[in-house]
């Protein structure tokens, strides 16, 4: 299992954080220095924290388990996390949190099984003889629901872990996983909800090239953990 270096999280824009005034109080173990009143993150720290989980995230891999990767702040990073989790074979959330999809499980994949359904049905034919208006709303929302659902039509239960790049933008996430007892795996520079989050890794969740590092770390671990296995 490779771990990126304290030089390649400096270089990706991981140390940088936010004001001093803007920093949460569970952050300050992370902080290497203020510069110019911004909060600088101990990257010594933060390898630590991910190296702990990214362990922790091999051996769900190599046992099996469901990791679902969630972020979907930035449009650049999301479509880097879903070719890393399509890549891994992970279910993954990019275009926006579906509120009750930990929570309320058992209706969201009701919904998934219809869109399936849809689909066999055009594949085989099942709507050749529907008007073109039919047709069109049929294809209208099969599309609708592969954008909204696409990265978790394969998750037949609810994960063993998820992974989530910015706690603090997907806070319902978070809290659906808390209260279901799921693990989360979080990525999060200066408000670090330090109760909800079981693998915690402080780094500048608003660079571009530190997100795309951390997804290519956690793919790989996972790819590697599954081949193994």
């Amino acid at each position: 299992m490779k771990t990126p270096t304290v030089e390649e999280l400096f270089e990706a824009g991981g140390h940088l954080g936010h004001r001093k005034d803007k920093t949460d109080a569970s952050m300050h173990p992370f902080i290497y220095r203020i510069q110019n009143r911004i909060s600088v993150i101990n990257l010594d720290k933060t390898l630590v924290n991910l190296t702990e989980a990214l362990e922790y995230i091999s051996d769900l891999a190599s046992h099996g388990k469901t990791i679902l990767f969630v972020g979907t702040k930035n449009p650049e990073v999301a479509k880097i996390i879903k070719k890393g989790a399509t890549e891994a074979k992970c279910p993954y959330v990019v275009e926006r949190w579906i509120g009750g999809l930990l929570t309320n499980f058992k209706n969201i994949k009701k919904k998934i099984d219809n869109i399936k359904k849809l689909e066999a049905g055009r594949e085989q034919k099942e709507f050749d003889a529907y008007t073109k208006k039919e047709r069109m709303n049929i294809d209208k929302k099969i599309e609708e629901g592969n954008r909204i659902f696409g990265g978790i039509k394969d998750m037949v239960n609810l994960p063993d872990a998820i992974i989530v790049f910015d706690t603090h933008n997907e806070i319902i996430a978070v809290k659906e996983a808390v209260t279901l007892n799921i693990p989360v795996i979080g990525i999060n520079d200066m408000k670090y909800q330090k109760k909800l989050i079981a693998k915690f890794i402080p780094i500048n969740d608003e660079s571009k090239n530190a997100m795309k590092l951390l997804a290519e770390t956690f793919v790989a671990a996972i790819k590697e953990a599954k081949k193994e296995k």
